[in-house]
C-alpha cells in the first residue's frame, strides 16, 4: 500500500467541512460498489478540515489512489447529500446551521472541478475570531444559528471467553475493535443499501472499558456513542436491528477473511511493547505473537465473531 495527501482549497472553511463529509461517505459508497472494499478493513481515509482546506490522505493501493484523484470529477452533490453532510456537522460540533443549501450546493460544484493542491503552495491561517462564527463567501451566508440538540446512543460490545482461553479474548479484543470501526462506516455510507432508520449520525466517543477483568477476568468489552439530532433519533430497537442486518452483510460479503488479515497485518507490522501493554490494559493478557498467528482461524474468528454481544442505550 502507499500513502497520498490530496488538498482541496475553498472560499470558507464551512464549504470545505461539508465537502469533506460529501466526499468521504460518498467515496466509501463508491469503492463498495466497485471493488467490495470496506475502508479501514482494505484501505484507510483520513479526512480534516482545516481553515479553508479540505485534507484527505489516503492509504490504499494504486488503483484506489487512482479512483480518489479522479473521483472529485465523478461525484453528484445532490442537495440530500449536502443535507446530510451539514447534519453530520451539527452533530459534530453539536451547533444547528443557517444556511441557503442552493447556494451551498453550487460552491461545492464549483469547487469540485479545480485541481488538487501541491502541500508546499498552500498557507493555513488562524480562523477568524468571532463569536458567532460567521464566514461569508460570494454565494453563501453560513452561520452558527443555534444549539443543536443531540440525541446520545451508547452501542455496547462484549465477549465472554471461556475459562483458560485466554487467546479468544485477545482475538475477540482485535475483532471487536474491527466490528466497531466498520459498523460505524456503514451507518455513514450505508453500501448494503439497507434501510436506514436515520438521515445522519457521528461517531461521538468510543473507548475500551479498560481493566474490566478487575471484576471478570473472562470479560472483554469495548463502546461507541453515536450522536442523532433529536428530530432524526432512531428507535433503539430498530437501530438495533439495522447492526444485526449490516453483521450479517458483513459474513455475506467476506468480512471474516478480511479480518483476519487485517489483524495478521497489524501484529505483524508492531514492533515494540505498546501493542502488548495496549492490549494487556483491554484484556488483562499478555499474549505471544506467534501463538496468536497461528490461533487466527477462519473457524475460531467466526465463532468469535457470533459470540459478540451488542448492547444499545440512549443516554439521558
Amino acid at each position: 500500500m502507499k500513502s497520498q495527501l490530496f488538498i482541496k482549497k475553498f472560499t470558507t472553511r464551512p464549504v470545505a467541512h461539508a465537502f469533506e463529509h460529501v466526499i468521504a461517505i460518498e467515496f466509501e459508497k463508491y469503492i463498495f460498489q466497485k471493488y467490495n472494499y470496506f475502508e479501514y478493513l482494505d484501505y484507510k481515509l483520513y479526512c480534516k478540515t482545516h481553515d479553508n482546506y479540505a485534507f484527505f490522505k489516503i492509504k490504499a493501493e494504486s488503483k484506489i489512489l487512482n479512483e480518489f484523484a479522479n473521483f472529485k470529477d465523478k461525484i453528484i452533490f445532490s442537495q440530500d447529500t449536502v443535507n446530510r453532510a451539514l447534519k453530520e456537522i451539527s452533530i459534530e460540533w453539536q451547533y444547528q446551521y443557517t444556511v441557503n443549501l442552493d447556494n451551498l450546493t453550487f460552491e461545492l460544484k464549483q469547487n469540485a472541478k479545480k485541481s488538487w493542491l501541491d502541500l508546499a503552495k498552500i498557507k493555513i491561517t488562524l480562523p477568524p475570531k468571532n463569536p458567532d462564527w460567521q464566514l461569508r463567501s460570494k454565494n453563501l451566508w453560513y452561520q452558527k444559528s443555534k444549539t443543536a440538540k443531540i440525541a446520545k446512543i451508547d452501542i455496547d460490545y462484549e465477549f465472554e471467553a471461556a475459562k483458560n482461553d485466554m487467546i479468544s479474548k485477545i482475538i475477540a479484543a482485535y475483532l471487536i475493535n474491527t466490528i466497531k470501526t466498520t459498523q460505524i462506516n456503514l451507518c455513514y455510507s450505508n453500501p448494503f443499501k439497507i434501510s436506514k432508520p436515520f438521515v445522519a449520525c457521528y461517531d461521538l466517543e468510543s473507548d475500551w472499558h479498560d481493566y474490566p477483568y478487575e471484576e471478570d477476568p473472562l470479560i472483554v468489552q469495548f463502546y461507541h456513542q453515536l450522536g442523532f439530532l433529536e428530530e432524526d433519533a432512531p428507535n433503539i430497537k430498530i437501530l438495533e436491528e439495522f447492526y444485526l442486518k449490516n453483521q450479517q452483510k458483513l459474513i455475506e460479503n467476506n468480512f471474516i477473511n478480511k479480518a483476519i488479515e487485517f489483524i495478521k497485518t497489524e501484529i505483524e507490522n508492531d514492533n515494540d511493547f505498546y501493542l502488548e501493554e495496549d492490549f494487556f490494559i483491554r484484556t488483562g493478557v499478555y499474549f505471544d505473537k506467534q501463538e496468536l498467528l497461528n490461533q487466527l482461524t477462519k473457524e475460531r474468528v467466526k465463532s468469535i465473531f457470533d459470540q459478540i454481544k451488542i448492547k444499545f442505550a440512549l443516554v439521558k
